[in-house]
């Protein structure tokens, strides 16, 4: 048997269920990480060598997650094992587990499958619809500005309205007359 660098986290996986699952976490987290990183120019998950990863990870196969999805990794060739049967380390987990086992096979408790989660989406198509939603809120924005400044009153037409009122106050008050009142009125109609 040749040792390759890996060796030991692979040998690792095979005898520990424990130990399997920690890499199959320690790997979503790193290529999640990684794709989400700020600095894409550098870290750019399309240069990422993921068979090569999963590899120094230790894994049997590729998990299904999304940053992955639609993505062939030809240099990555999944172990021919039934997870089910790698066990646990510890003897009252696995105890509990071929419990569990057992009683999925006589039909009284139902194997859970995990579903894939719509939220969980690549962070790409996140960024995507971040960006969309602030188009959106910019336009609205605009709308509302568009639509304030149509219903405000410039400062010409301000002027005119005060003279307006107060002509009117002064007609009421008998400080003028009606013809004064209809003489000034036209005045200022008339440019």
């Amino acid at each position: 048997m040749t040792h390759t660098p890996f060796s030991h986290t692979h040998n690792s996986a095979y005898s520990s269920r424990a130990m399997y699952e920690k890499s199959l976490q320690a790997f979503v987290s790193f290529v999640q990480s990684y794709a989400k990183h700020e600095c894409h120019l550098i870290f750019r998950f399309k240069d990422l060598n993921v068979a090569a990863l999963a590899r120094s990870f230790g894994l049997l196969h590729l998990p299904s997650m999304p940053e992955l999805k639609g993505k062939t990794i030809p240099d990555f060739i999944p172990e021919n094992i039934v997870y089910e049967d790698i066990p646990y380390l510890d003897k009252v987990r696995e105890q509990g587990r071929q419990e569990k086992l057992k009683l999925i096979a006589e039909g009284k408790l139902e194997k859970k499958k995990k579903k894939f989660n719509p939220k969980n989406k690549p962070w790409s198509e996140q960024k995507e619809m971040k960006t969309n939603r602030k188009e959106r809120r910019e336009k609205r924005k605009l709308a509302k500005e568009r639509k304030r400044k149509a219903q405000d009153i410039t400062e010409e037409e301000m002027d005119d309205l005060n003279k307006d009122t107060s002509l009117i106050k002064k007609l009421k008050k008998k400080k003028i007359s009606a013809e004064e009142f209809d003489v000034k009125f036209e005045e200022k109609e008339v440019p």
